[in-house]
This record gives structure tokens, sequence and C-alpha cells, in this order.
């Protein structure tokens, strides 16, 4: 929690840089003592969803970020909050109603980028600046201009994948992914591109819908079986990783010679990830994890990653 509150002290710091900027448009040359008053009365927008563990704890972690940016900088930020029920359609209705009821100058969030997108429309259109922690594809800026990725680089992630995948001597890799639009135009062209810079190539690129279930997936999983490469890459949403690993382990796809690295995102909660790590008996390396049983030392750089 004290990390994500830094995070957000951040994030905090550059919605103040921005906000800065709004007195000098909206009143045309005014003086600074004006200007500053306007800043220190500046209300920020949040959504996240409620109904998940993670959302419950980022309103917490934002009110103590708050604090911390009023005792740094003695700048008052007010916070609004509003819930998305993980709907994107609710948490559009929540943009529209922070933005023409509470009149707020900026909106941080939400993780999902099917939520992300819709509220990133409404930002635009309303020249409202959305700070989005979701993934998010390459052209989203361009796309909505006052939409700003506060989430990790996705080509930093993929070349630690690939620097794992190199170390290894690995050339093919088998890469299964949640079958989404920020995946497929995102995540998958970074890692495609690193690979090709150490060496390597994808093997098999597979795409589930989120709602798949482990009947539905494992003539995938067989044919993968059946296939030479052992090394996979999964990016998906931790539901559907548990549905995918129960089944892997079932038909002995987690046993000796097989590993497994998920790219876990910004977005997904880390304790989730240990868990299902603990489950399979997995070993963890810097920020992503492999699943490897009777695994044998890794290169001690890994471990830096």
């Amino acid at each position: 929690m004290k990390v994500v509150s830094h995070l957000l002290f951040s994030v905090l710091t550059l919605v103040f840089l921005l906000l800065s900027q709004l007195p000098r448009r909206a009143y045309g040359g005014t003086n600074m003592a004006e200007e500053t008053n306007h800043v220190k009365k500046s209300i920020v927008g949040a959504i996240v969803d409620f109904s998940s563990r993670i959302g419950r704890e980022e309103k917490v972690a934002m009110e103590l970020a708050i604090d911390d940016f009023y005792f740094n900088t003695n700048i008052s930020l007010i916070l609004e909050v509003s819930d998305s029920g993980g709907d994107p359609i609710q948490a559009a209705h929540a943009a529209t109603n922070l933005i023409n009821t509470h009149h707020v100058q900026a909106i941080l969030g939400p993780r999902s980028w099917t939520r992300a997108s819709l509220v990133s429309e409404i930002g635009s259109q309303t020249h409202t600046p959305i700070l989005s922690f979701a993934d998010s594809p390459p052209w989203a800026t361009t796309r909505w201009p006052f939409l700003l990725q506060a989430s990790p680089s996705p080509s930093a992630q993929m070349k630690a994948v690939a620097a794992i995948v190199q170390s290894w001597g690995w050339r093919q890799v088998n890469v299964i992914y949640e079958d989404t639009n920020s995946a497929a135009t995102g995540v998958i062209p970074h890692l495609h591109h690193s690979l090709k810079e150490v060496g390597a190539e994808i093997s098999h690129l597979v795409g589930l819908p989120f709602f798949a279930s482990s009947t539905s997936f494992s003539p995938e999983l067989e044919k993968l079986k059946k296939g030479q490469c052992r090394f996979f890459v999964v990016h998906t949403s931790f539901p559907l990783a548990i549905r995918l690993f129960k089944k892997a382990n079932k038909i002995g796809m987690m046993e000796r010679d097989y590993v497994w690295i998920i790219h876990r995102s910004h977005s997904k909660p880390c304790p989730c990830y240990q868990s299902l790590r603990h489950c399979f008996n997995a070993r963890r390396v810097g920020s992503e994890n492999i699943f490897q049983r009777n695994w044998v030392p890794l290169p001690s750089f890994l471990h830096t990653i």
C-alpha cells in the first residue's frame, strides 16, 4: 500500500503540473495570486472498481497520496472518487458525472482498457486530461490527445522477457494471451520485436477470450504440448490465468523442462500472482514469474531485472 501511495503521489505531482497550466488558458492572463488560488482549489477525479480488492485499495492509496501531496507542497487537491463497478458503460457515466457535476480538471484511472478507452473519448471531447493505468495500444494517445499513459512501458517489459529468453539460449517461444485489442496491438508487437533483437521468434500465438473455459482451450494446450517448444509467455487477466494453469497442470504441462513466464501488467494485483506462484510451486525472477518444476538455478543477473 505504501509503494502504491508513493506512486500515486508522483502521479498527483504530474496532475498538478498539468493543472498549473490550465488557469492561464482559462483566465487569459490573470495575476499569479489568482492562478495560485485556482490551482489550490483544483479538483481531481478518480474512477475505480469498488467491487474489487485492488479498487478499494486504490481508493485508500489515493487518499493517502492526496494527504502526502498537501504535506509536501502545501497545495490542496480535492479528490472525487467514482465507482466503475467493473463496467465500461458505468465508467463512462462516472467520467461524465465527474466532469459535469463535480467539475474535475483531471481524472485518474480506470485500469481496464475497455473502460479507459471510453473514458478517454469523453476526456478528449471535454478537454479533460485522463491519466490511465491501463495497458493501452501505441496509437491511443494519437486518437485521444488528452490521454496520458501512466502504465509501465510495454516495450521495456518485453525487453526483460527477451533477455530471459536470450540467457537460456531459446530460439522459439509460445505466447498465450487474452484476446483483447490492447494485447493484440500493444504487448504482442513489442514482444515480437524484442525477441527478434535477441535472435528468437514466436512459435505459436494463441489468443483466448476472457470467458474461455478450461474445456474450450484444452485442444490448444494439447496442440502446444505436442510441439517441441516448452517455453511459454502468458499475458492474461488473473481469472483466466487461474483456469489456464489448472488445465496445464492437469495435462502434465507443469512438469520438468516446461517454463512459464507471466507478464504481469501494472493493472494486476501482486498478491494474486504470488498466490498463483505458490500454488504451482513456482519461482519468481525479478518482475516476471517463471513456473518451472525441478528447476535448475537461473543466471544470477536475472534476479535484478
